[in-house]
């Protein structure tokens, strides 16, 4: 039973509650949608520890000193990032992106978001994503002086934080928007049926009969074909007879 004074746990509540909000009314602007989707996972992510995958892993977080402090504020600035989408969408909606520069306050958002989300990835994914995505972002500066097919044209940073952070086409993408719809509501939905049946060693399900709930009992069906026949065997059909006439 989580501890309902972690404010996880009321972060949780409130991110999920957004979501089916706006999956039942209707989703709000694309650029307050996925800022906020985004920053509710940021910031769960740093209130989170991070699970072992090793014994090593393990003792090695178990000898690790609890920064809550550290962990409250990193969250804090996730959601103060989404909260300066939210703001400003207006203006942020209606500029022409990649012609228009942005301002310092919205490049400096936008580097500070996407620093956090790395950050909350390498926590608990580990550095091989972290290291990925740092290397195609060095790609951009160095790209116009390596050879032959891996050149290009180059970009500058401001361009890159635009297409990045402050479109729809970077981090804010299709693979953000079918998280911000689809896949949240499958796993909330998911979360609440396991929750509902993992209470009991038995599964228990409503009916008009019962309405408490009756225990399921799974019986096993063996298929016929897979069991020994115990049949006599039927006698071998004798080849026909030859004919006398030719």
């Amino acid at each position: 039973m989580p501890d309902a004074r972690s404010p996880r746990v009321w972060l949780a509540v409130a991110w999920s509650v957004f979501q089916l909000y706006t999956a039942y009314a209707g989703m709000y602007d694309l650029l307050i949608q996925l800022p906020v989707h985004v920053a509710f996972a940021v910031a769960l992510g740093f209130l989170t520890a991070p699970i072992a995958d090793s014994p090593e892993a393990a003792a090695r977080l178990a000898r690790r000193r609890p920064r809550r402090w550290l962990d409250g504020a990193l969250a804090a600035l996730a959601l103060l990032c989404a909260a300066h989408y939210v703001w400003h969408n207006e203006r942020l909606a209606s500029r022409m992106a990649m012609v228009d520069a942005p301002p310092p306050i919205d490049a400096a958002v936008g580097v500070l978001f996407v620093a956090l989300l790395l950050g909350a990835a390498w926590r608990h994914i580990g550095p091989a994503l972290v290291a990925m995505a740092l290397a195609f972002i060095a790609y951009v500066f160095v790209g116009p002086r390596l050879p032959g097919f891996l050149s290009h044209g180059g970009e500058s940073a401001v361009n890159l934080i635009d297409q990045q952070m402050l479109t729809t086409q970077g981090v804010f993408g299709i693979p953000t928007l079918v998280s911000a719809t689809f896949i949240f509501l499958f796993v909330v939905f998911g979360s609440v049926t396991a929750a509902s049946c993992a209470s009991s060693p038995t599964p228990r399900w409503p009916s008009p009969v019962t309405p408490r709930g009756a225990p399921v009992r799974w019986r096993s069906f063996r298929v016929a074909s897979s069991e020994p026949s115990t049949a006599a065997p039927s006698p071998t059909p004798s080849p026909p007879a030859r004919s006398r006439f030719r």
